[in-house]
């Protein structure tokens, strides 16, 4: 929930992610805009669904966003970057969501689609998001293909390393047929009673004596909180949380 802390987090840990810039002061952010390619990516740190994401396609533009989070004159009277939503027919602001003193750019990858694997305890589930438009993210069109395997092996990495339990990784394929990581979120839900399908049946994979095993089943139902309570109680019934690197997190 926060893309700036990811990026960093991301970055310490060599997970491979869309090249990311963030800047902290306006003459920084001019200087790299007066010497970069476009489209780029600007993002506000927080807001999902590509609410908060606008791709750049002018050096005009992209300076106009960044005398708004930054201030035209001087950054005490930055007014910030605000986007706009539709309530009812009625364009609202997004006040809350104000980028100011800092901005976040990725580099625009052309890409095919994007997959989201999520993790809730020792459960893995996977879908392909089609794009509308230039994006993927908040598309709302999901389609049922399996991740390929590898995805699922990089979200078991990237949850191993930092001792996540509940976790949705987004990641583009290019065009190239590679894969970047472009988020990860820790809060999320699901609409759907399933969010894996392998040949039309719904389940989910787990990662058993280094194989991929399938169990088929509708998991997800309750926005996914049934499986993060199994997983919590399953812990306590383990003893996970009276272990010493519990005791050391308290402090």
């Amino acid at each position: 929930e926060n893309k700036r802390m990811c990026n960093y987090w991301m970055q310490t840990n060599n997970i491979k992610h869309t090249p990311t810039f963030i800047f902290y002061t306006k003459k920084e952010a001019i200087n790299f805009i007066n010497n970069a390619h476009f489209p780029l990516v600007f993002k506000t740190n927080g807001g999902a669904s590509s609410s908060g994401v606008r791709i750049i396609h002018s050096k005009i533009r992209a300076k106009i966003i960044i005398h708004k989070i930054f201030g035209l004159f001087d950054q005490r009277l930055s007014i910030g970057y605000t986007l706009w939503s539709m309530k009812k027919g009625i364009p609202l602001p997004k006040f809350g969501m104000s980028q100011k003193h800092y901005v976040f750019i990725q580099k625009f990858i052309p890409h095919k689609w994007e997959w989201r694997v999520t993790k809730i305890g020792d459960s893995f589930f996977g879908l392909k998001k089609m794009k509308k438009g230039e994006f993927a993210s908040g598309s709302d069109m999901p389609s049922w293909v399996e991740p390929p395997r590898a995805l699922f092996e990089l979200v078991k990495d990237i949850c191993d390393i930092g001792n996540f339990d509940s976790m949705a990784v987004d990641i583009l394929e290019a065009e190239d047929g590679s894969f970047y990581v472009n988020e990860l979120q820790s809060l999320y839900g699901s609409t759907s009673p399933f969010q894996l399908r392998v040949n039309d049946i719904p389940g989910k994979y787990k990662y058993i004596n280094d194989e991929w095993i399938f169990e088929e089943g509708e998991f997800n139902r309750h926005g996914s909180n049934l499986l993060r309570v199994d997983d919590f109680v399953s812990k306590i019934n383990s003893g996970y949380y009276n272990s010493p690197h519990i005791d050391k997190l308290k402090y």
